[in-house]
């Protein structure tokens, strides 16, 4: 959420927000235009798409990344480009068995952030559906004098909130930005988002998004939005403890051999997993060596408050349930 801060810290925050987004914006241009070469024209999903409706351009925003969606056929181009221009993939889907993939991350050594898109996280329709619903009432953005489809208020508007879902309270830019966005969208833009939800089959992600702002709780209210929301929502509604949410995933998984695939990789993840999680893994092999060693007592150490977690979650659907 925003916070108040004395005059000369806001400035420096300000400064360091712009040369922050500068430099991100200079990766999408030069992104941008090598997938133009060959024939890829993404659609910018968050970055300067979200901050051009939410704040002021001298504001303390910034941005780490560059959020793009493709269409699903030219997923395996960008791929190549990117490759071209120095990322390197840094999760992929055998990386997180049990895991929503919507993309990809990618990574330059020198700290540059893609994340490339075939579709958006929690929705239920066809990655080719999520890209006609998001093109229809697309704006034409530059950035870094480089010309980038993006999507509507009212697609917007629904990313803001998928995107306040998924992470939660965990994270304060997507409640800073869903706040700003309950504020400045009339109720028709937001009623055209909760159209849009519907017909992404998202509609119980998005009301968990939006009800994370008291306002937006008021706006679903309105909206006539659902309020049973499944126990894999409610936990990531909150900061739940680490595993809890796999505990649910677990438990809708169906088949033996399939559980035990996805508990398996958790407890011995993939080189490239540990890479990320485990951030000193990256130096050498024998951090790496510390680092899978490590992974089960810590597995251990989260299993209690996580499986407490869960339990509440279930505990609460339950209770919700019964006074609706």
């Amino acid at each position: 959420m925003s916070r108040t801060h004395d005059p000369a810290t806001e400035f420096v925050l300000r400064m360091r927000a712009r040369r922050m987004r500068s430099r991100v914006d200079a990766v999408s241009a030069e992104v941008l235009r090598e997938l133009g070469e060959h024939g890829v024209g993404p659609l910018l999903l968050k970055g300067p798409a979200i901050t051009s409706l939410l704040y002021p351009a001298d504001s303390a925003r910034s941005y780490q990344d560059v959020d793009l969606l493709v269409r699903p056929p030219e997923y395996e181009t960008a791929e190549r480009c990117l490759a071209r221009l120095g990322f390197t993939k840094t999760l992929d889907d055998s990386d997180v068995p049990g895991s929503e993939v919507a993309g990809h991350p990618w990574q330059r050594p020198a700290g540059d952030l893609v994340d490339l898109h075939w579709t958006l996280s929690e929705v239920g329709a066809d990655p080719a559906e999520v890209w006609d619903a998001l093109t229809e009432r697309k704006r034409i953005l530059r950035v870094d004098g480089v010309e980038v489809e993006a999507p509507g208020v009212a697609a917007s508007a629904l990313i803001v909130a998928l995107h306040a879902a998924h992470h939660g309270t965990a994270v304060d830019h997507p409640l800073e930005d869903l706040a700003r966005a309950v504020d400045r969208f009339d109720p028709p833009t937001w009623a055209r988002a909760a159209e849009l939800a519907e017909r992404l089959r998202a509609t119980r992600t998005f009301t968990s998004g939006l009800t994370l702002d008291p306002a937006g709780e008021r706006l679903a209210r309105e909206l006539d939005l659902p309020t049973n929301l499944s126990t894999l929502l409610r936990l990531k509604r909150g900061s739940p403890p680490r595993g809890a949410v796999t505990m649910e995933v677990l438990a809708l998984t169906s088949g033996a051999g399939t559980r035990f695939r996805i508990a398996g990789r958790k407890l011995v993840p993939t080189r490239r997993f540990m890479r990320t999680w485990f951030p000193r893994s990256r130096r050498s092999n024998f951090w790496l060596a510390v680092g899978y060693l490590w992974r089960p007592l810590w597995l251990a150490l989260a299993a209690g408050p996580a499986f407490r977690a869960w339990r509440r979650a279930h505990h609460s659907r339950a209770g919700s349930s019964r006074s609706a």
